[in-house]
């Protein structure tokens, strides 16, 4: 009566397409390559039964047409949908962990998926049944009970299922989901491979392309790719391509002559283990999403495979300009004693931004100027430039100090010359020379009234005696 829940899980993983989700985001595969790896799951008659209801389900590396009739399935798988009904005779889909269709604890519950890897990778197919019975002290321990007891276990953590069972399968599911289940992530359980081109990778020719990085939980890695080109690492030097190890940086030397182009990489791990990847099954009626989900229990080798597309077009030269030294803008003086201010105006060039530091301009101040390339230009030298070596180039400005002239000050107050007293003569002294008149500071005055006075005296003489001689 438990037969809609004997499921037993899916392909999980990295292993090959990686889901149509990843794989609509990158390139085709390598022509040279199998057009991806299929499954299906086999005829009911090819499982194998288990107590309680339980079964491990038969996964073909194949189609459901390519299947070979009464042939050995390659996997076993378990279910990890206790509700959901089950499929056989189905083609299925490998997928990772975070592409489950259901709805249970498996959904986006990091936890329960780890204890369920943990599970399928320590019991029963994976573990025989002589080890599997000596690590969980269990006498006598069969398949039939090995698989119930493994089923329910994955059940525990999925859908919380407690069912009642017989002593060794319930001794087994105790052992399973207890203290000796530490969980394993997915990349422990299951191998991934992934190649992306990183983030600013050179796409002119003119140097190598790239790069692009593989990582990978198996090693080695075997990278091939389309173009006319060959794999080269950092330094330059040829890689090794079906060697390469996780997280290598990878570049394409493009061959002489090859003009603009694209071309896949392609990242590839062969003999990888399909054991933990999980198995999307198809609905059989429209009106559900899809059947039981199974994840793959025996180890099993597939190739895990991953590519991206890069393309490249011919270098662009860029425009070459000189940068200009920045003018110098003195302000007026308003007068004596002023102090006008100073600044710089730089030219516009075209290509070019300068920079400077405002703080800086000060009269008399040495400036430092930085003339920055845009995109797409370069900077040639010029007259007082330096170029560095980041593309970029300096200049050193001297400011002028002011001009103005000092201001004017007014002459300090002067004192008036002192006078010296004149020398007064003693009563009746006369002067040396007696037929000079004594210096009083006046000359002239005194000469004009003597000269008069004896003009007037001489005048009146001669007509006194014109007066006689008449008479």
């Amino acid at each position: 009566m438990f037969s809609h829940r004997k499921w037993a899980a899916a392909v999980l993983g990295t292993i090959v397409l990686i889901g149509a989700g990843a794989w609509a985001a990158h390139a085709d595969e390598d022509p040279s390559e199998p057009a991806g790896q299929e499954f299906s799951i086999g005829p009911a008659s090819a499982r194998e039964v288990g107590e309680a209801g339980t079964m491990l389900f038969p996964v073909f590396a194949s189609a459901r047409d390519d299947q070979v009739a009464k042939g050995e399935p390659d996997f076993l798988a378990y279910c990890i949908e206790m509700d959901v009904r089950a499929r056989f005779n189905v083609d299925v889909e490998l997928a990772e962990w975070s592409q489950f269709p259901g709805e249970n604890e498996f959904a986006g519950n990091r936890k329960v998926q780890e204890k369920v890897g943990w599970i399928i990778q320590n019991s029963y197919p994976a573990v025989d049944l002589a080890e599997l019975s000596e690590r969980a002290g269990i006498d006598r321990l069969t398949a039939a009970e090995a698989i119930a007891g493994t089923q329910y276990a994955i059940w525990h953590f999925t859908d919380g299922e407690r069912r009642q069972l017989r002593p060794n399968a319930a001794d087994l599911r105790t052992y399973l989901t207890g203290e000796a289940n530490i969980g394993l992530p997915e990349q422990e359980v299951r191998p991934t491979v992934r190649v992306e081109v990183s983030e600013g990778a050179n796409r002119e020719l003119g140097k190598p392309i790239g790069p692009f990085v593989v990582e990978s939980s198996v090693e080695p890695i075997t990278v091939t790719t389309d173009a006319e080109a060959d794999l080269i690492d950092g330094a330059g030097e040829p890689l090794d391509a079906e060697n390469v190890g996780s997280g290598t940086e990878i570049f394409l030397d493009i061959h002489d002559g090859v003009g603009p182009g694209s071309a896949n990489i392609l990242a590839r791990v062969d003999a990888a283990q399909a054991s933990g990847s999980i198995l999307k099954v198809p609905s059989s009626a429209p009106k559900f999403t899809h059947a039981q989900t199974l994840i793959l229990v025996t180890p099993g080798t597939v190739t895990a495979r991953d590519s991206v597309e890069i393309s490249w077009t011919f270098m662009k030269f860029p425009t070459v300009v000189e940068p200009v030294t920045p003018a110098i803008e003195q302000q007026e003086c308003a007068g004596p004693g002023d102090s006008p201010g100073v600044d710089l105006r730089p030219a516009e060039t075209r290509g070019v931004d300068y920079e400077f530091s405002p703080a800086a301009i000060l009269p008399g101040a040495v400036v430092d100027v930085t003339a920055v390339p845009r995109e797409g230009f370069e900077l040639a030298p010029a007259p007082g430039w330096e170029i560095s070596a980041d593309g970029t180039a300096v200049t050193e400005i001297r400011l002028p100090e002011p001009e103005c002239p000092a201001e004017e000050s007014p002459p300090p107050p002067q004192a008036p010359p002192a006078q010296e007293p004149a020398e007064r003569a003693t009563p009746g002294q006369l002067p040396e020379d007696e037929h000079e008149l004594p210096d009083t500071g006046t000359p002239s005055l005194g000469l004009v009234a003597l000269s008069a006075a004896l003009g007037i005296g001489g005048i009146a003489a001669l007509i006194v005696v014109r007066h006689h001689r008449s008479s």
